[in-house]
């Protein structure tokens, strides 16, 4: 019996860890991406690029008050109080995810996907706009113009590892039987 409370007390104490690893994560990625952003406003001149690893990666200053690749670029307040409702959208959805067990990869995909969206959302409260300050090095100009932070970074990686991690709905998964009985059948990817 005492081993039984024994590992029970450490799978509490693993998920308390676990559940204080994860809002440290999301805080350091927008820290992180904010203090790069105050960098390349005080140090990089607008409309100068500065090659770095052989021209592979650009480093330059962009403001974009608009969404993603200057979508609704006229309507800054409304993209403003749209980032302010999914990042609260978000927050919700991690309180949730958190009083969850295991589902490791979502959890670290939702705290990648709410640093960034907390880091743009900062940029966009104070500054009214986002600085976005890299981009890759390419024959192709219109690859080469396309400037991103790193917070665009962790919102793509973290909704991609994200959705990976969800339980339900990937194909391949094993699913339980509609009739409830307890028997698994093996989906197929019908797509």
């Amino acid at each position: 019996m005492s081993r039984l409370k024994s590992a029970k007390r450490r799978s509490c104490a693993s998920k308390r860890r676990c559940n204080r690893l994860f809002p440290a994560a999301v805080l350091s990625i927008a820290a992180a991406d904010i203090r790069i952003k105050q960098y390349v406003e005080d140090n990089v001149p607008q409309g100068h690029d500065r090659p770095t690893l052989g021209g592979r990666i650009l480093l330059r200053k962009v403001y974009n008050s608009g969404a993603a690749f200057g979508l609704l670029h006229g309507s800054p307040r409304l993209v403003t109080g749209l980032s302010a409702l999914l990042g609260a959208l978000l927050a919700a959805r991690d309180a949730l995810l958190l009083k969850r067990r295991g589902r490791i990869l979502e959890k670290t995909g939702m705290a990648l996907l709410t640093g960034g969206a907390l880091s743009n959302l900062s940029d966009r409260v104070l500054r009214g706009k986002v600085v976005d300050y890299f981009a890759f090095g390419s024959r192709w100009k219109k690859w080469s113009r396309l400037t991103f932070n790193l917070g665009d970074l962790c919102i793509a990686a973290g909704a991609v590892l994200a959705l990976l991690g969800r339980p339900a709905g990937l194909p391949g998964k094993k699913k339980e039987h509609p009739s409830g009985s307890g028997n698994q059948e093996q989906t197929a990817y019908k797509g």
